[in-house]
């Protein structure tokens, strides 16, 4: 499978050749394309692949043009999965995020930090998404999250492994 549209982390941290990639291991994939490269079908095809490979343990995807309907299409459980990096991804929202959180039993770390937004009213639902399905996150990242205290508050109360609250 050719794999230069992505950037794969192997163990060590380091990058690794994608031509050399040995997918028997758990290893890190950091995506990071355009909404050109997103509809493109040998994208599509990759990312569905590494949707549903319970091999992978961090997924990186900031700011790519990623949805929820492709999240919903394409995710399959994760179950080594324990850090997920969707911030400045303005097509996910709390649906895609409950996704994430139904096949991603093992997460540990969420990132999800956005743009500053001015005129935004608060949203409760992203925080709801993650306090419902995400109990053992111990390390969460929510910069210019738009949220209340109540929706703070359901994250402390269901993330009780919780030790990092970044907002």
């Amino acid at each position: 499978m050719n794999l230069s549209l992505f950037n794969v982390i192997g163990n060590n941290g380091d990058e690794a050749p994608t031509n050399k990639v040995n997918l028997s291991f758990p290893f890190q994939l950091r995506i990071t394309k355009t909404l050109g490269d997103l509809i493109s079908g040998s994208f599509l095809k990759v990312m569905s692949f590494f949707l549903s490979e319970s091999f992978l343990k961090v997924l990186q995807m900031p700011m790519t043009d990623i949805t929820d309907k492709l999240v919903s299409k394409h995710i399959k459980p994760l179950p080594n999965l324990t850090v997920l990096d969707v911030s400045h991804c303005i097509n996910i929202t709390n649906e895609g995020l409950k996704k994430f959180g139904y096949q991603c039993k093992s997460l540990l770390h969420l990132k999800r930090n956005m743009s500053a937004f001015e005129d935004e009213l608060p949203d409760d639902f992203e925080a709801k998404a993650i306090a419902d399905t995400m109990p053992h996150l111990q390390h969460i990242e929510l910069c210019f999250g738009r949220f209340g205290d109540s929706s703070v508050s359901k994250i402390l109360a269901k993330c009780k492994a919780l030790t990092h609250l970044v907002i």
